[in-house]
């Protein structure tokens, strides 16, 4: 008797299968709360698109509210990936600092309407205050150690003043230009900003 052995796929190891699983629920969360906002966003729907059970999504996050912050987290990686040193040597001058702009007008076209929700959230539900204030603080030290290491590099003491200003005025303009659909209106906001963030600099440096 001839037996026809069925070829089988690998068993995905436990731990890897709940890896995937909470990746998958955190993609799900970011494409709803961008799509439909915080409040307008349920477990369910992220469970939908997630292609999982609501009592899987609760397995892996305590509620809609944890999800939010994973995303955030997210938000806050993705920021802190970007070679930012590259763009802030002082001999790239202006063209570097839009250069940054550029890049970063990017991130926040992915996360802006949730970064704009975490703060309005902040200001209704007090238990988001802390996230925000830790998210603030990651990003403007991203800044400093950039400037410390670079434009103020004979100077470091100055680079914590100067990361609070860089910070405020890239997160005011790119958050205008996130919703500017003229992009050549876009372009030259970018470029406006980068040259008085140069001036500044510069000066500061000095």
């Amino acid at each position: 008797m001839v037996h026809l052995l069925m070829a089988r796929e690998p068993r995905v190891p436990q731990q890897d299968r709940s890896v995937r699983t909470r990746e998958k629920i955190s993609v799900a969360a970011r494409d709803c709360f961008a799509r439909a906002g915080y409040d307008r966003t349920q477990a369910k729907d992220i469970a939908s698109m997630a292609g999982v059970s609501v009592g899987t999504f609760y397995e892996y996050f305590h509620d809609k509210a944890a999800a939010f912050q994973t995303v955030l987290d997210d938000f806050s990686a993705a920021f802190e990936s970007l070679d930012v040193e590259r763009y802030l040597e002082i001999e790239s001058g202006v063209d570097g600092f839009a250069a940054l702009l550029s890049a970063l007008q990017e991130w926040v076209r992915d996360f802006g309407r949730l970064f704009r929700d975490f703060y309005t959230l902040s200001v209704r539900d007090p238990s988001f205050e802390g996230p925000l204030a830790v998210l603030e603080a990651r990003i403007e030290s991203r800044f400093e150690t950039a400037l410390r290491n670079t434009t103020f590099r004979t100077h470091p003491t100055r680079a914590v003043t100067a990361a609070q200003l860089a910070y405020t005025v890239t997160e005011a303009v790119l958050f205008r230009v996130a919703d500017e659909p003229d992009q050549t209106t876009a372009t030259s906001l970018l470029h406006e900003t980068a040259v008085c963030l140069d001036a500044y600099m510069q000066a500061r440096s000095k």
